[in-house]
């Protein structure tokens, strides 16, 4: 996947689906928006995203990185180098807040 907005698109779907297999809703319910603590993701299930993560993608994906962007659409920009809205109207793909790893944003 590149940096390009159908590779930030792509991240961003494997994201939402990944997010809500963990935490049994319905990926259309999932808002890209909003924190991963708010979605219901524990901080074993972020580790475990990063790993689905580096699998998919096919490099590193560091553990800290839903620390620093912490939701879908900025984590998804992050990855795939985007710049601006990520998801449409609305939907920034900047991060919401540069956390540190005491910060546990997602539970």
């Amino acid at each position: 996947m590149t940096g390009s907005t159908a590779g930030a698109a792509e991240v961003r779907a494997l994201l939402i689906d990944s997010v809500a297999r963990r935490t049994g809703t319905d990926p259309a319910d999932v808002d890209p928006r909003l924190p991963f603590l708010s979605l219901g993701l524990s901080s074993r299930d972020a580790v475990s995203l990063c790993g689905e993560l580096e699998s998919r993608l096919g490099r590193p994906v560091p553990v800290l990185l839903p620390w620093r962007y912490p939701s879908i659409d900025s984590l998804a920009a992050h990855l795939t180098g985007a710049a601006g809205p990520v998801g449409g109207p609305g939907r920034t793909g900047t991060p919401e807040r540069a956390g540190t790893p005491d910060d546990d944003p997602v539970g």
